[in-house]
């Protein structure tokens, strides 16, 4: 049923589950998503030996984890698991997870059940694999399908567009509306490891289009929070970028659903002086404003004085597509 060719995304899951997950499967299928799966996979938990080159393989772009009581407790679902870590430790960034929680609320609560399992001693590795995952999953509710369609889309394995430009990639639905753009890079480990930035596009007016950098890119203090230099972000040496600044308010407000949540990279949360996260938000003329990770306004009044305290800068980026050269 999953058509593995160009990207795919990996699927994990356990046998006892599988009613649920293949009517999830149908549903990608009929959603143009290409997947692989184990379609032999039986009760008795044997290790499929094709597995860790599907993960290896460079078509592989990212993994879906259903994830319930059947699956923490599955050998096969846990070599998986470790398969998909070494994936992530040793690749470029851009392999993605996505955990669907199956009768489970929290990733707290999946993380007890094991703790008391006979797979007890998976936890570090299912940490692991929540902590690549950016911490992020969704739950076996109505807009599962929804998201894990979109999840598809965003990493480039589905048969609706994937195309080069420029070294980059754009991703687009019916050859039209532009999802996704990678360009510019930064650290996104404490090491430094340079990864490239992945912009979520927000809107488009005739050939300008406005993303919003995935990931809240550095913590930095009051003085340093609007002066956005192209150089230091990769970006100095693209002639389509029109200009890149910080977050505003005004922005937040008119496209909140579609920004998404402010989510730190772990270099970013390395260079967090303080316990608790902030986000540096542009407010009218020169004021700056402290919004929290769910782009709340947090009431605080930041002390431009005080240089012992950073807060999160998530970028704007507008080009103009006018100005992009597609490679044949």
């Amino acid at each position: 049923m999953g058509r593995k060719k160009n990207n795919y995304v990996f699927i994990s899951y356990s046998h006892k589950d599988a009613e649920y997950v293949f009517d999830v499967l149908q549903s990608l299928f009929e959603a143009d998503v290409n997947y692989w799966y184990d379609a032999e996979l039986t009760d008795g938990q044997v290790w499929n030996e094709e597995v860790p080159d599907v993960i290896a393989s460079p078509d592989c772009v990212g993994a879906i984890f259903f994830l319930s009581e059947n699956s923490i407790v599955s050998n096969a679902v846990c070599q998986e698991v470790q398969a998909v870590n070494s994936r992530v430790k040793t690749g470029d960034g851009r392999f993605k997870i996505l955990p669907v929680l199956i009768g489970l609320k929290s990733y707290q609560e999946m993380l007890a059940k094991l703790v008391v399992s006979s797979a007890y001693k998976s936890v570090e590795d299912y940490a692991a694999l929540m902590k690549n995952g950016d911490r992020t999953f969704i739950r076996d509710d109505a807009s599962a399908i929804s998201r894990l369609v979109s999840f598809s889309e965003r990493i480039g394995a589905s048969e609706k567009g994937y195309v080069e430009i420029r070294d980059t990639n754009f991703s687009i639905v019916d050859a039209k509306k532009i999802y996704w753009y990678e360009c510019g890079a930064y650290p996104a480990t404490p090491a430094g490891e340079l990864v490239p930035i992945r912009w979520k596009l927000i809107s488009r007016k005739d050939n300008l289009l406005s993303f919003v950098s995935e990931y809240c890119l550095d913590f930095v203090e009051y003085e340093n929070a609007c002066i956005i230099d192209p150089r230091r972000f990769g970006l100095s040496e693209r002639a389509e970028v029109v200009s890149l600044r910080l977050m505003d308010r005004e922005t937040l407000e008119q496209y909140g659903d579609s920004v998404g949540r402010a989510v730190p990279t772990d270099y970013a949360d390395f260079k967090r002086a303080q316990s608790f996260r902030a986000f540096w938000v542009k407010g009218e003329g020169d004021s700056l404003l402290l919004y929290n990770s769910l782009n709340k306004d947090t009431g605080e009044i930041p002390n431009p004085e005080n240089d012992m305290f950073t807060a999160g800068i998530r970028l704007m980026l507008v080009i103009d597509d006018k100005k992009i050269s597609v490679k044949e």
